[in-house]
């Protein structure tokens, strides 16, 4: 019988402690007198790089296939450098099959060097590299693309690439 009985009363002893514990209420939240503080658990923000086509342009304004040159530049607009990776001048007709321009498959790729943080690497390409050697005056779309491989990671790749039309 006294088994019972002391059986009993830890039952007895371990429900009351719980319902102690139970109708405790939570600690207070901790006050703060900084309004810029972040909570114990944010993360601050990846440093990543950026690349973007930031100029890609004639040197011209009229289309001369032996005499036009390409301006473009590609720079780390970014928090972090960039690796080593390409860029790709891709001529397209703007049709509904998105065509190649004849002769520019596959379009040519550059080397584009590390770069660290706000520099930029410039290229000179002569026009002739890119369209047939005779045009029919038919409009050309020209886009300059960095990293399509997505070697780097990349903070924003909206601004990695740049379209140019012309009519050849």
């Amino acid at each position: 019988m006294k088994v019972r009985h002391l059986y009993a009363f830890l039952l007895l002893a371990m429900s009351a402690t719980h319902a102690l514990h139970a109708a405790d209420p939570a600690p207070p939240a901790r006050a703060t007198d900084k309004a810029d503080e972040k909570p114990a658990d944010s993360k601050p923000a990846a440093k990543l790089p950026d690349l973007a086509v930031t100029k890609f342009a004639m040197n011209t304004d009229k289309v001369d296939r032996q005499k036009t040159i390409l301006l473009i530049r590609i720079e780390n607009i970014g928090t972090a450098p960039s690796a080593r990776t390409g860029v790709i001048i891709d001529c397209r007709l703007p049709d509904k099959e998105n065509r190649h321009c004849p002769g520019s498959t596959p379009p040519p790729r550059f080397h584009l060097p590390p770069l660290a943080v706000g520099h930029g690497s410039d290229f000179k390409l002569p026009l002739r590299r890119f369209l047939p050697p005779a045009g029919n005056k038919d409009r050309h779309e020209l886009r300059a693309r960095v990293d399509t491989g997505t070697r780097v990671p990349d903070g924003n790749r909206f601004n990695n690439f740049k379209k140019l039309e012309i009519v050849y």
